[in-house]
């Protein structure tokens, strides 16, 4: 995950990584300004509480599983503040300098990588759990872009739901296996819609949305992260 906003990042040596359990339990031991992953923390107990809120924050509204070892903070390259891998998730340790929210927004999207690669689909739920606020993290122009193509897929499938209850309910279908029953929402709210735009291919929108579903012919996600409607 990419975010423009890089600010508040305090050089220091870059001393590898820490797990978040590891973060923990230096923060609550500590009275005076550590140093973790290469960002001089200064006030240890107060970021300690700020930290497991956080967490325990995310698990809830989610209902993810979150293991406190497979949350690791290290220096990452370039503008990238989190990403997931086979062993977990990684996030720039410069994150735990910033306002929690924006720490919160970066553990609940790797978290949902675990779940869908489509970087659009994960913007959106966080959109209708409430983790966009002010001062939250700024995204990049690509994940703004995937997002608002995503949304406008759920608007135009959710028929008499409300957004938060229509992305709910695709994400759930979704993680469950569920594809057809996402079809199903397309079929019946828009194309079966008189005022739907015509196509060659009736299923192109849906393709744009969910290549990761079309592509794959036994129905498994990609590997790689995609930015719905981007060529």
């Amino acid at each position: 995950m990419q975010s423009k906003d890089r600010s508040n990042i305090e050089a220091g040596q870059d001393i590898g990584e820490r797990t978040s359990w590891e973060v923990m339990q230096i923060l609550e031991e500590s009275d005076k300004p550590v140093e973790i992953a290469g960002s001089k923390i200064d006030k240890p107990a107060e970021l300690f509480h700020e930290l497991k809120r956080t967490i325990d924050g995310v698990k809830e509204s989610l209902g993810v599983e979150l293991d406190e070892n497979n949350i690791f903070f290290k220096k990452l390259e370039g503008n990238t503040v989190g990403k997931s891998s086979g062993r977990g998730i990684e996030i720039d340790s410069c994150m735990l300098l910033h306002p929690t929210c924006r720490l919160a927004h970066v553990i609940a999207h790797e978290s949902l990588h675990g779940r869908t690669p489509n970087e659009g689909m994960i913007e959106a739920y966080l959109t209708s759990k409430k983790y966009k606020q002010e001062g939250g993290l700024v995204l990049t122009d690509k994940y703004i872009k995937a997002e608002e193509f995503f949304a406008d897929f759920i608007n135009k499938i959710r028929g008499d739901l409300s957004f938060d209850q229509a992305i709910d309910k695709v994400f759930k279908f979704y993680y469950s296996g569920k594809f057809e029953d996402i079809y199903k929402m397309y079929y019946k709210n828009y194309l079966s819609d008189p005022k739907a735009p015509k196509s060659k291919d009736k299923d192109d929108l849906f393709k744009q949305v969910f290549p990761e579903l079309i592509l794959n012919s036994v129905g498994q996600n990609v590997v790689e992260p995609y930015f719905p409607g981007e060529n």
